[in-house]
């Protein structure tokens, strides 16, 4: 539809100004809505005054604005159509019909009739004379306006920003209240260079614009940022290759502040809902060498996980050597850190004979939750194993038990023993013959050999030794080799258990958020007889509770965010237990001791 307006103006003589214009649109709104297509502006006309729409009978004017959708007219009364020679009045302005021309659908002239009191008597003229009879020039008012401008956004802003840390508040009253004007005026002054609020973490240092733009007139390095945020590494390390648009971005080019308090938050979030993706669904044509599978979405597009894994002591290095296992790889998937242990006995929900009787034992017997709530605290022998797996070596004195140690400390313990026993003639009462030593779970009970009242010190050490070592105690739970010599005793090498790492150190996973389901939902401990079995659940136990990027029922809305960093994490990796590897107590637990018993003497 094409509408010619003439508007009509009236000079302070009275005498009329034309203009026109011609609109182009499927309907022509009235009012003095800044949308609407023929726009009076005037206080007294509503923003959605009429609306003009053409149908087959012409064009048609309705009292109030509607929306139209195609042909249909919803909720439109009172149609009134428009011909040449009408006149519609809309607040204090007249709307007359015209006759249009061969290309115009619709012609208007539209005329303010009825000016706003006062208006009227004055004119341009007077306005100017107005002003000519200033006191003030033209030029002085200029020179003026410039000189505060200058003064309050430039002088004031830059005195406050290379001030330096504020004095000590002076102890006069006058004095102390025009510093606290100089200093609040400064502030204000620099609000005019502010481009907005900082983000909710960054607003402690919200006056202190050095601590982020520490050069003046640029703008903010990487070097203001690490300041702080010391700990962060790039997301992709040096070691495995340079990707383009990664290794030479700026921290400020994707964490924009002066957004708002929550801004930096929403920046994260709108980032891991869909541009990992750029990079990660097709990895291998941003970095070829990766060994990251294609990663669109959680549920729909995502590798099986893939987790760090103990394979033995590394002996150069002294530390353990780990690999990355695909949880679908399961020829690969075994953990080796030199410890027996069934949890299908332990969790056998008969119960398991213990020196109290039979007890239940359940996943928190062993794993107690660190306080953090992502992992648990070092299952240590003195407290979770040996109120049932004594370390008696002696029945005939049950009371005394070697230390959960190394084998040095073990056999120096027995020769003690002994050699005590030996020194003072103490002869021991020899035990019940049907007495045996407590047996592991599900296992019988094992006849306990001994030399009676032999006053031999080592030979009474070499027996002792061999039954804990080989029969009794040590072999239930650890690998036990035993060295012989042709002309010493035998030896006996306990291999060192390595402590647990973190099946995905880098997943940013709680189990504190997680407490609400049985441990067993996600891990098959009671199904596993081996201490070697890998009870980490794989990605179709997650996907049961969560979404990827767009919600579904019942579900949670993950993106990758929810257990991704972006950054890789610029410290030492940190074992359970704390600290990084190796700890002092990490190191004397592997620490495999080899003990050779004396030859016995002849």
């Amino acid at each position: 539809m094409k509408v010619i307006v003439t508007t009509i103006t009236r000079s302070p003589k009275g005498n009329p100004m034309r203009s026109s214009r011609e609109i182009n649109a499927e309907q022509v709104r009235i009012g003095r809505g800044a949308e609407c297509e023929l726009r009076l502006a005037d206080p007294r006309v509503p923003l959605h005054a009429r609306t003009i729409f053409f149908s087959r009978h012409g064009a048609q004017l309705y009292e109030a604005f509607e929306q139209f959708t195609d042909a249909s007219i919803t909720g439109v009364h009172r149609p009134q159509s428009l011909r040449p020679g009408m006149s519609v009045r809309i607040g204090p302005f007249q709307v007359d019909v015209t006759e249009p021309h061969h290309e115009a659908d619709l012609a208007l002239t539209v005329e303010l009739v009825q000016p706003l009191p006062g208006k009227a008597s004055i004119s341009a003229q007077d306005i100017y004379e107005q002003a000519r009879r200033s006191p003030v020039s033209k030029r002085a008012l200029s020179w003026l306006l410039f000189a505060g401008i200058l003064l309050f956004f430039l002088a004031l802003p830059t005195a406050d920003f290379f001030g330096g840390a504020p004095a000590a508040k002076p102890a006069s009253r006058d004095a102390r209240f025009l510093s606290d004007l100089q200093e609040n005026a400064g502030r204000l002054a620099q609000v005019s260079w502010n481009p907005g609020q900082l983000a909710a973490g960054h607003q402690p240092f919200a006056h202190d614009c050095q601590a982020c733009h520490s050069d003046s007139f640029t703008r903010v390095q990487d070097k203001d940022c690490r300041a702080c945020h010391q700990n962060l590494g790039d997301h992709v390390s040096k070691e495995s290759g340079k990707v383009p648009g990664l290794s030479d971005v700026r921290c400020a080019s994707c964490h924009r502040d002066h957004k708002g308090e929550q801004a930096l938050r929403t920046q994260i979030d709108h980032y891991f809902m869909g541009d990992c993706s750029a990079c990660h669904g097709d990895i291998k044509k941003h970095l070829s060498s990766t060994k990251t599978g294609n990663a669109t979405d959680f549920a729909k597009q995502h590798p099986q996980f893939r987790v760090g894994l103990v394979t033995g002591l590394n002996g150069a290095t002294g530390k353990p050597d780990t690999t990355r296992v695909r949880l679908s790889d399961t020829a690969q998937l075994v953990e080796k850190r030199g410890l027996k242990f069934p949890h299908d006995v332990h969790l056998d929900p008969r119960g398991v004979k213990g020196p109290q009787g039979v007890e239940k034992m359940e996943c928190a017997s062993c794993h107690v939750p660190d306080g953090t709530g992502v992992r648990f605290r070092p299952v240590t022998m003195k407290q979770h194993c040996q109120s049932c797996h004594e370390l008696r070596f002696e029945l005939a004195a049950p009371e005394r038990q070697v230390p959960h140690g190394n084998v040095d400390d073990v056999i120096n313990t027995m020769r003690e023993f002994y050699s005590y026993l030996a020194v003072n003639n103490i002869v021991l009462n020899p035990p019940p013959a049907a007495a045996g030593t407590r047996a592991p779970p599900g296992k019988p009970a094992t006849p306990v050999r001994r030399l009676g009242g032999s006053m031999d010190v080592e030979a009474q050490v070499q027996a002792a030794a061999t039954e804990i070592f080989e029969r009794t105690t040590c072999f239930t739970c650890h690998d036990i080799q035993r060295i012989e010599t042709p002309e010493a005793a035998p030896a006996w090498k306990v291999s060192p258990v390595l402590p647990a790492t973190p099946w995905m150190a880098k997943a940013k996973f709680t189990h504190g958020k997680h407490d609400m389901v049985d441990c067993a939902t996600c891990h098959a401990a009671p199904k596993s007889g081996n201490a070697r079995d890998v009870l980490m659940p794989k990605i179709e136990g997650c996907r049961s509770c969560h979404a990827g990027n767009h919600p579904a029922t019942q579900k949670i809305t993950s993106n990758c965010g929810m257990c991704h960093g972006f950054h890789q994490a610029g410290h030492a990796t940190v074992i359970p237990g704390g600290g990084a590897w190796p700890s002092a107590r990490d190191a004397a637990l592997l620490k495999a001791s080899t003990f050779s018993a004396p030859a016995p003497a002849k």
